[in-house]
Formats: C-alpha cells, sequence, structure tokens
C-alpha cells in the first residue's frame, strides 16, 4: 500500500495537480481516471481517423473522388480513394470554399 507522498508522486508523473487538502483516495482516483483515460483516448483517436467522411455542406450535387453526392450525404472515401492525390487536392480545396467538410 502507498503512502499519500509516493501517491502524490506518481499523480505528478501523470500531470495531475495534487491539491494539499486531498485524501489519498482521492488521489487514487485521480490517477485511475487519468489512467483510464490514456487508454480510451488512444483508441478514440484512431477510430476518429478510420471514420474520417466527407460532407456535401453545399446546395448542390458534388463528385467526391468519382462518385456523386447529394446535398446533405457523407461519402466515406477508401484508401484508394485517398491515395489520388490529384482528387484529394481538388476535395482540399472544395472544404477551403465552404462547399464541403470533413466529418
Amino acid at each position: 500500500m502507498a503512502n499519500k507522498e509516493e501517491l502524490t508522486a506518481q499523480a505528478e508523473e501523470l500531470g495531475i495537480e495534487v491539491q494539499e487538502s486531498w485524501t489519498k483516495a482521492q488521489i487514487e482516483e485521480a490517477i485511475d481516471a487519468a489512467l483510464a483515460g490514456d487508454d480510451s483516448g488512444d483508441e478514440q483517436d484512431e477510430q476518429d481517423e478510420q471514420a474520417e467522411g466527407i460532407k456535401n455542406i453545399s446546395r448542390f450535387r458534388h463528385k467526391i473522388y468519382g462518385k456523386i453526392v447529394q446535398p446533405g450525404a457523407t461519402y466515406q472515401p477508401t484508401e484508394s480513394d485517398l491515395a489520388d492525390e490529384k482528387a484529394t487536392k481538388r476535395i482540399d480545396n472544395a472544404v477551403r470554399k465552404g462547399y464541403l467538410e470533413r466529418v
């Protein structure tokens, strides 16, 4: 069983600012929350990268990687779509102009 000083040191290593008034149990809870948050955050970042789609926010149909996408619809590009640099530049330009958005 760790004492309060050891727990405080461990919490500070994790970037937690421990207050003098905290009890040993509060420090342990903060450490557990930080450790749980680190694991789920990494998985969420990976899911976000994989789930990135392109939404047509204009009033008109828009061609995204060779597919016609209706207004308000979202297209999920494949790896081969993303490998097409010329089309990706066109998509980036349409995002800058406000016709499409990444979701």
